[in-house]
């Protein structure tokens, strides 16, 4: 016979098989975890099978644990109100105040009255009852075409975006060593900026040991200043900052 261990003719023998069987996994998650208890006791399934104990939970995953129901509809983080509830207009039968002070389609005032009495005087004059200072105790509301209401506010806010003016600013760099042909380039950019209303960042730019002759970037700035006077004014006067030389030059109104 073979002795314990060895393997030989086909066969396994002794100490290969005689290994400690491997520790249970645990039903749960990490160190401390308690099994998921979501599931059913075991016990004898329907069908007669085997009895349908506990589903095994994932090793290393502990039980998440019911789901967590979903916020209320019409409120965000912290039960704030979203931008589109905030901004929404109740008109006609979404008014909820008992009493509203109400202003009729010529700008009269009625006075303070139930929801349904002013809801009736509008449809009276075969317009809309629109709540316009929900803030206010009583709320306001005043009887007008809704539809024409809504026409002329999208109307003001395109109005008032077209007339809003965009101020960009631009950069435009020198060097210390710029050649004359650059320089004047440059200047009909920052005259072309100015004439667009933008407002400019001109910046001078130091390297190596050019930062000691300083003096000749201000000089640069001063000339830059002088040929573009009669359409721009320095916002900000030429100054060192680290390694450049920085003035903001802004249109002349």
């Amino acid at each position: 016979m073979n002795p314990a261990g060895h393997v030989g003719g086909g066969r396994f023998r002794g100490s290969l098989r005689a290994r400690d069987p491997a520790p249970p996994r645990r039903s749960g998650g990490g160190q401390g975890s308690a099994p998921c208890s979501l599931w059913p006791a075991p016990g004898p399934s329907a069908a007669g099978g085997p009895p349908a104990g506990p589903r095994p939970a994932v090793p290393g995953r502990a039980c998440a644990g019911p789901r967590q129901p979903f916020e209320k509809r019409g409120a965000g983080i912290n039960g704030k109100r979203k931008d589109s509830d905030s901004k929404r207009v109740n008109v006609n039968e979404m008014i909820r105040a008992p009493q509203v002070r109400v202003i009729s389609d010529t700008g009269g005032q009625l006075g303070i009255l139930t929801a349904r009495e002013a809801l009736a005087a509008a449809r009276e004059a075969e317009l809309d009852l629109v709540e316009v200072a929900p803030e206010a105790d009583p709320p306001v509301c005043r009887i007008m075409d809704f539809g024409r209401y809504k026409y002329q506010q999208s109307k003001k806010a395109s109005e008032s975006r077209r007339k809003a003016v965009t101020v960009e600013i631009k950069e435009v760099k020198f060097r210390p060593k710029t050649a004359e042909h650059d320089y004047q380039f440059k200047v009909r950019n920052i005259l072309k900026f100015l004439a667009e209303k933008n407002k400019i960042k001109v910046s001078l730019t130091f390297r190596g040991r050019e930062i000691t002759h300083a003096n000749l970037g201000q000089e640069l700035m001063q000339r830059v200043l002088k040929d573009v006077a009669e359409q721009g004014a320095p916002e900000q006067m030429p100054r060192l900052e680290g390694r450049a030389i920085v003035m903001i030059l802004s249109p002349k109104s």
